[in-house]
């Protein structure tokens, strides 16, 4: 009786057919959102807060790309002419990840956004003053959090110059959604940053530790 025949171990550096078929796989997570009614954009957001939720949606869509198109697509329900998440340059290696562009009453606004557990810390945030530093003055940048920020955004945002960042914490995000007015709480931050020269953000966090 001859010896079973061992098992040939995998050529090195050669894929499986079933991961080589697994990583072929695109989603086009912009034809997904757009696809999107208000009912629809209520229900993401849930799932997004819903930590039991959250993982089931985790496996349908890549960390945070669903919180991305979450954005972009209220804001196109409003009305808003958007580019949803893009790479520059769009081939090669990658210099700016932007996680949206949004057109809405004569404003240029570059959108990030973060769906972490925890609050956002500083870094993020400088980020995105540096990306809008690259580009004409009338630009500006809403950073959307699905907790919050910490005490040292705060700090920062006083400190930088010109002052173009307008932070959006869950329950920004909430109302927005719910109401369907992610158009006319921009339009309050932005009045009253005119009015008071901080942003609305930095004003209530003052208040809180009073």
């Amino acid at each position: 009786m001859s010896p079973p025949k061992a098992k040939s171990a995998p050529k090195k550096g050669v894929a499986s057919k079933s991961s080589l078929k697994k990583a072929s796989i695109k989603i086009d997570y912009k034809a997904n959102a757009q696809l999107w009614d208000h009912a629809a954009i209520v229900t993401v957001w849930g799932e997004i807060k819903d930590p039991k939720q959250k993982k089931v949606l985790t496996n349908k869509w890549s960390p945070g790309m669903a919180f991305e198109c979450l954005i972009a697509r209220a804001f196109e329900l409003e009305g808003a002419a958007v580019e949803y998440s893009y790479k520059i340059p769009p081939t090669g290696k990658t210099i700016e990840q932007i996680d949206g562009f949004v057109e809405l009453d004569n404003l240029k606004i570059i959108i990030e956004c973060k769906d972490y557990s925890d609050k956002v810390d500083m870094e993020p945030v400088y980020k995105l003053h540096c990306q809008l530093s690259r580009r004409p003055d009338n630009a500006i940048g809403c950073f959307f959090s699905s907790n919050s920020f910490t005490e040292t955004v705060a700090t920062l945002l006083e400190y930088l110059s010109p002052k173009r960042i307008f932070l959006w914490v869950e329950a920004d995000i909430e109302n927005a959604i719910l109401n369907k007015n992610f158009r006319s709480i921009l339009s309050k931050k932005i009045k009253y940053l005119y009015m008071h020269g901080i942003s609305d953000y930095v004003a209530s966090f003052r208040e809180a530790k009073v």
